[in-house]
């Protein structure tokens, strides 16, 4: 991790005056790593999602999914409807989808307990780091002049109202005291949470594959607060991407079946200026905007739009004579397999995607929101799926004939 740096033991005995004489080997220090206000972060998220119309209804356990033309959901005493569901049900996210007609997605919830106990008697532990040991059996951080204490325990568990296990605790509790000279006479308070997982460990964000306007956001797997700001955003983004490729797809109805090309010069606009009836209108320009975008400016789109088209695959230039090549026509064999626009550059990419024009790595994380040709949604990575000679920036011929398919 970036800034992590292993230090000497005396180092991390003078850092973390209560490490007991012989039990660390090795020691490594992150100097970036910081505490996060929780409750707070939560009620400002709350207060922001209320001030934009948002409604939270309480006690209002979801019973019932179906489509017909839009979503109807019965949750408690409330029936709600509405065009996408977004799926942010945490250790019950894979029962919500099934009752969507959705296919699990193999969600496994994990309980975490954890205990407060009191610090140790005449010292200031406000400025003590979190520690733990490297196989995570155990950590230990200060709060409000406490300490919080965890096993670190990942317990398979169905969806409940978690609670702490007690054996889990005693034990956790155990390796802390062997690790340090802090001695446990008593526990304050504990509670217990679940982490949810999916199968490869990474969260799921995004429309299912099979149910239209049904949208995963589940599985971050005990990091759900500290992503919450990119997840969030990611999310927002790849809605905005769906919502650009119902407009690509009604460009393509109604020119003969033929994708917008990067660039057409014969009425020198991008391809985002073939997507509105008036470029002047700045509204409807608020739309080539990504949620994590801090750059985009609609008086300078040329240059900051925040998604980049597809050129390499689906058309660079048309000109008034067409010499460049003409507009691409939707004959791809495997639409879903065909990247047509993705987050763009930070800035200077004027809506172009290709090798030399790639997404900003810091807008989400290292992630990126994909639009495919056949409408769907799909999260992909810059450092795997964004490189010389990638997947998406190839042709399915070029694919055939590389082998990479």
């Amino acid at each position: 991790q970036k800034g992590m740096h292993e230090i000497t033991i005396a180092e991390a005995k003078s850092r973390y005056p209560m490490l007991r004489e012989g039990y660390a080997r090795r020691a490594v220090r992150d100097p970036g790593a910081a505490d996060i206000d929780v409750d707070l972060l939560h009620q400002n998220f709350m207060r922001h999602f209320k001030s934009n119309g948002g409604e939270i209804l309480c006690n209002a356990a979801v019973t019932g999914v179906s489509h017909d033309a839009g979503w109807t959901v019965a949750a408690g005493p409330h029936t709600l409807r509405a065009r996408t569901i977004v799926n942010a049900a945490g250790a019950w996210g894979d029962m919500v989808g099934v009752l969507a007609g959705c296919m699990p997605l193999g969600l496994q919830p994990k309980r975490r307990s954890m205990a407060v106990v009191p610090a140790p008697e005449g010292m200031d532990i406000t400025h003590w780091a979190h520690v733990g040991d490297v196989g995570e059996t155990w950590y230990c951080k200060p709060q409000s002049g406490k300490l919080l204490v965890s096993p670190a325990d990942t317990t398979p568990v169905d969806p409940h109202d978690a609670y702490a296990d007690d054996m889990a605790l005693a034990e956790g509790i155990d390796r802390l005291q062997q690790a340090t000279h802090i001695e446990v006479n008593r526990v304050e308070h504990t509670w217990g949470g679940l982490r949810s997982f999916v199968p490869d460990g990474s969260p799921a964000v995004g429309y299912d594959k099979t149910v239209d306007g049904f949208f995963w956001l589940v599985g971050q797997g005990g990091y759900g607060i500290q992503t919450s700001p990119a997840l969030s955003r990611l999310a927002a983004s790849m809605t905005a991407v769906r919502n650009l490729g119902v407009m690509i797809q009604a460009y393509t109805q109604d020119n003969a079946g033929q994708l917008p090309v990067w660039k057409d010069q014969s009425q020198d606009l991008y391809w985002w200026g073939t997507l509105v009836d008036d470029v002047r209108d700045k509204s409807k320009l608020e739309i080539f905007k990504s949620p994590g975008d801090k750059y985009f400016n609609v008086d300078k789109i040329e240059s900051t739009v925040s998604y980049g088209w597809n050129a390499r695959v689906c058309g660079r230039y048309e000109t008034a004579e067409g010499d460049e090549g003409p507009k691409r026509l939707v004959s791809f064999r495997e639409p879903s397999r065909i990247l047509v626009l993705a987050d763009g550059a930070k800035d200077n990419g004027f809506g172009l995607l290709d090798e030399n024009k790639l997404p900003d790595p810091d807008r989400y994380n290292g992630k990126v929101a994909g639009l495919m040709l056949d409408g769907s949604g799909k999260t992909l990575l810059i450092e795997s799926d964004f490189k010389q000679n990638s997947f998406w920036f190839q042709t399915e011929e070029e694919r055939e004939n590389s082998g990479n398919q």
